[in-house]
């Protein structure tokens, strides 16, 4: 759901209160997703071989720990962009506007942020599906961005009478807050999950 809201409220704030010009360029507001996109394509094959070369020297962290800090660093993304929309001091006639560097870096943190909780926890939920049931399992992981969909359309729904300040503190806070629950609970998941015995049970039974 925060994820989609940097295509909406994120997007609409954007166009309004920050300054897209370089020089005499005026940036479109659009390409602030194609940003994060680019950071995407640059950053994914960074991480994968991070995670490869960490695993061949053991020191892979836990996918549980990955996800809980990807989802307290994309919520300071968020917290990032409702402290340049403080910047503005309350001036919102579009007279004052935050720097687009703010912008910029929120989006990286985000992205970064991302890497760590999408395809981390979509490689974890395939690893974790019984073989059988494999396309029901991926099917119920999709199933959650039709729902986060809902969810999102329901948050812009009332942006114009929350205001924008007070739907990044949504955003913000309710990441970092599962970010931290996910770590509170990191040992009994862990327990859960049995990544060390993943595989085990199949070739004892062969």
């Amino acid at each position: 759901m925060s994820q989609d809201q940097t295509s909406y409220t994120i997007n609409a704030m954007a166009n309004k209160y920050v300054n897209l010009k370089v020089g005499s360029f005026k940036i479109p507001v659009v390409w602030l997703i194609s940003f994060n996109g680019i950071l995407c394509i640059i950053l994914s094959p960074i991480f994968g071989s991070m995670w490869v070369k960490l695993a061949h020297m053991k020191m892979d962290p836990p996918v549980t720990l990955k996800m809980a800090v990807g989802m307290i660093i994309t919520g300071a993304a968020f917290f990032i962009i409702l402290g340049g929309y403080y910047s503005l001091n309350g001036v919102l006639d579009e007279s004052v506007k935050m720097s687009l560097w703010i912008m910029l870096l929120a989006y990286t943190i985000l992205t970064i942020g991302e890497l760590l909780v999408s395809p981390v926890g979509m490689a974890l939920f395939s690893k974790l599906t019984p073989e059988r049931f494999s396309s029901l399992g991926m099917s119920g992981w999709y199933l959650c961005y039709f729902f986060s969909g809902l969810a999102s359309g329901a948050l812009v729904s009332v942006t114009g009478t929350w205001g924008y300040g007070k739907i990044l503190w949504i955003l913000g806070g309710s990441l970092v807050i599962a970010g931290l629950v996910m770590l509170a609970l990191k040992p009994f998941l862990e327990k859960l999950i049995a990544m060390d015995q993943l595989g085990k049970e199949s070739e004892a039974v062969e």
